[in-house]
């Protein structure tokens, strides 16, 4: 089954550069990411030049009518997603610069409620999910209940940790020869990619739940 436009093969082919490791996840959109981990590279390479079996067009379609992906459907009256934007720092420290509210029983329901992923942690403002795809990278994503102006409003702060190749093991060295001076040893600062996305606002825990159901499956989880 070909890919039916240029904007089909131009997702596919992020989708593949995602596997690959040549495009980094917090470059691209979440539901490029998602599809990245729901189909193999070769795939992904097949719907991208324009090769590929029904079968491969079934589970794909199958994937995005899940994300209500805008190439192939209508998108949510109500779209969950305000607002996504990246930032870079060090994720642990960045999150702890935002109070979070504490999560309502309402929305708990919503978060007990999605069945794709288990939260890893949850606390009393925080909700936390860990993950590792099939080609070894790592997803983090703490959502945040906060308060901005007179809105109220989720915000998930996502990290994403790519496996770094194995360094080739040194040669012995020559016994006759000097030994070498050590190097000092300079440490740097961690630097990471976060991709800050927020909901849609609400005014009270009804809203707010149905909003947060439907914004974790707009999410990397």
């Amino acid at each position: 089954m070909p890919a039916h436009s240029e904007q089909q093969k131009k997702f596919f082919g992020l989708v593949r550069g995602v596997q690959s490791g040549k495009v980094h996840p917090s470059k691209v959109s979440a539901d490029v990411r998602k599809v990245a981990r729901s189909i193999s590279s070769k795939d992904a390479g097949d719907f991208a030049s324009s090769i590929a079996e029904l079968k491969i067009k079934k589970a794909v379609l199958s994937v995005l009518k899940e994300l209500h992906e805008p190439m192939y459907l209508n998108e949510l009256e109500t779209n969950p997603v305000a607002k996504t934007f990246n930032q870079t720092g060090e994720f642990e420290e960045y999150i702890k610069k935002f109070q979070g509210l504490p999560i309502s029983p309402k929305e708990m329901e919503a978060i007990h409620g999605f069945k794709e992923t288990k939260p890893t942690k949850i606390e009393r403002t925080q909700i936390r999910y860990e993950t590792t795809d099939t080609f070894n990278n790592s997803i983090t994503t703490v959502i945040k209940k906060l308060r901005e102006g007179s809105q109220i409003l989720f915000t998930a702060f996502t990290k994403f940790s790519q496996t770094k190749p194995e360094e080739p093991e040194e040669q012995p060295l020559d016994p006759n020869s000097p030994p070498a001076p050590d190097e000092p040893t300079v440490e740097e600062p961690e630097t990471d990619e976060i991709v800050v996305t927020k909901s849609a606002s609400f005014t009270d825990d009804i809203k707010g739940g149905a909003i947060l159901a439907e914004f974790l499956k707009k999410l990397d989880l």
